[in-house]
């Protein structure tokens, strides 16, 4: 996987970074979320909607599996967002028959996943991996890689 983007630092860092991060982002439709629970993957996609307008309350869908948000901002070339977070499934069976392959298919959503290695048959080769990982209680490292 190449590297192009990384980024090292705490909550207040990060929100600074959130337009850098987003301007490395912006292109990709299909974007994976790595890192052990509570290491800030819906804090990552709170803060890029935040920062790109969105009137949506941004959750974790751990429990729903997916949440839809619209952003308000017409430089967004998706401006639906689906996320989505497999942890719970038991097998890849479970997304396909909520008609997740068909979603992801679908070229006027962006989607950010959490827990992608339970779709990993499904998830198109296109898309870009952001690895978070705690370096203390407080701080993250954060790298964008191609899956390519």
């Amino acid at each position: 996987m190449d590297l192009f983007y990384s980024f090292e630092g705490n909550l207040d860092d990060l929100k600074k970074e959130i337009p850098q991060l987003w301007d490395s982002i912006a292109v990709h439709r299909i974007i994976l979320l790595q890192g052990e629970m509570g290491a800030g993957k819906t804090t990552l996609v709170q803060l890029l909607a935040n920062y790109l307008g969105t009137d949506d309350r941004v959750q974790s869908p751990s429990y729903a599996l997916m949440n839809e948000y619209f952003i308000n901002n017409e430089d967004d070339l998706y401006p639906t967002w689906v996320h989505s977070d497999w942890f719970r499934i038991n097998d890849i069976s479970e997304a396909i028959d909520m008609g997740f392959q068909e979603m992801l298919e679908d070229i006027n959503l962006r989607h950010f996943i959490e827990w992608s290695e339970k779709i990993n048959e499904i998830v198109p080769k296109d898309a870009i991996l952001i690895k978070i990982e705690k370096i203390t209680k407080a701080s993250r490292k954060i790298t964008l890689s191609y899956l390519m």
